[in-house]
Formats: C-alpha cells, structure tokens, sequence
C-alpha cells in the first residue's frame, strides 16, 4: 500500500523501468527504434511492445509530448520487411501524476493497455483494456477496474488497544462489452493486526467475505481512435 502520490518523474522513470525489463518491450531493437523517431520527431518513445495480430507483426507504442506531460496509444503495422505504417492512434491525453505504471502490449492477438496508481493514503487502483481487432479496425472489447485498500471498519468488534479494526478490501468491475456483461464484486475482511499497512488481504485465509453481482449493459463501439480512459 502506498502512503502518498509519486511524483510526476518519478512515475515516468519507474514506469519506464519497469517496462524496459520486460521480454515482451522491444525498445532497443534498432530498426524500430528509428522507425518511431521518424515517424514522431516531436515526441518521446516511453514504451514498445511486439507481436502478431491477425498475422501481421504490430507494433505497440506509447508516444509521449517532449514534457511527458501527454500520451496516445499507438498502433504500428509491417506492410513490408522493415517498414511500418501507422495504422491506428487513440485521442491525445493527460498522464495523471497518480499514476506510477503504465503499458501498452500486444499480446494473445489483442492490444492490452494498463494503467496503475495511487488514490492517496488509502487505496491503490488499476484500470485494464483489451482491444480486438474486428473489421480492420481496433475495437474496445473489455475492461477491468480494481481497487484494493482500507476503510473504517462498519463492525463493533474493536482491536486489541480498543480501536475499531479497519476493513481490508479488494473490489473490481469486469465489463464484457461483446456479450454486454459486467461484473461487480468485491473481497473485504477486518484487520487482524488494526495496521492496514501491514496486512494484506490477498494473503489472508480467513475471515474474508466475498460479494458479486452480475448487470446488464448495453454494449458500445469504442475505437482505438476514440479511446482516452
């Protein structure tokens, strides 16, 4: 659990990092490494990711402004050995100075985006993205928002010194926009220790209670070109 936001740097270095030592990041492959500075002269690479799509090698990259104060999600494709084309972008937007990752990959035939930070001193979040390619176009098909923290405790039991135990939580909504499906749930059980910086509720065996519930929604098209979380 993190106490406090990071700063906006340091966000970016760490996310950079991270996603450098990935297998899947090709950031030091030469040749792309050059297509993309050409192809973005006014921009800065934080990340590319590689893989096959429909049989055709794309390349996944996060354009940034000089400032790294703004992103957009890119979609590169190989018309030929050695040459790409631009053949999807999203809308320009703000990196949020909560956010401490951020990743754009291709993988399993689909693009993933994600994104994970810090809502100040008492919870933690991470929104994911899946597109698909359908009818020669990157189309949103799903989505993930979770959320794992603590708050005041709604029980009358109390700790050992007699402070409330604080609640422990992890809670999410899954959204199937093929099948216009959502699923809400959520995991929470009482503090064993009443310090919620140090217990951490995907280890807990016991005392955990677990909701869920399913609602229909009525599906939208959302393009690549149209995205911005």
């Amino acid at each position: 659990m993190h106490r406090c936001a990071r700063p906006l740097f340091a966000a970016l270095l760490l996310a950079a990092l991270l996603v450098g030592a990935s297998a899947a990041v090709v950031a030091a492959d030469a040749a792309v490494t050059r297509s993309l500075s050409r192809m973005f002269p006014d921009g800065a690479v934080l990340s590319a990711s590689t893989g096959e799509i429909g049989g055709i090698r794309r390349i996944a990259a996060i354009i940034t402004d000089p400032h790294q104060l703004e992103m957009a999600l890119v979609v590169l494709s190989e018309t030929a050995p050695g040459q790409l084309a631009v053949s999807a972008r999203s809308a320009t937007f703000s990196m949020h100075h909560r956010w401490h990752d951020v990743s754009w990959k291709v993988r399993n035939d689909s693009l993933h985006f994600e994104v994970s930070g810090n809502g100040g001193c008492c919870y933690d979040y991470s929104h994911r993205y899946q597109f698909r390619m359908r009818d020669g176009q990157f189309v949103l098909v799903g989505s993930e928002s979770t959320e794992m923290g603590f708050e005041p405790s709604r029980a009358a039991r109390a700790g050992a010194a007699g402070e409330p135990l604080p609640v422990l939580y992890r809670s999410g909504l899954s959204t199937n926009l093929v099948s216009g499906s959502a699923v809400q749930w959520r995991v929470e059980a009482l503090s064993p220790t009443a310090d919620p910086f140090k217990d951490d509720i995907l280890k807990l065996k016991a005392g955990r209670k677990r909701t869920e519930k399913t609602v229909r929604i009525t599906p939208k098209r959302v393009m690549l070109e149209g995205f911005s979380p």
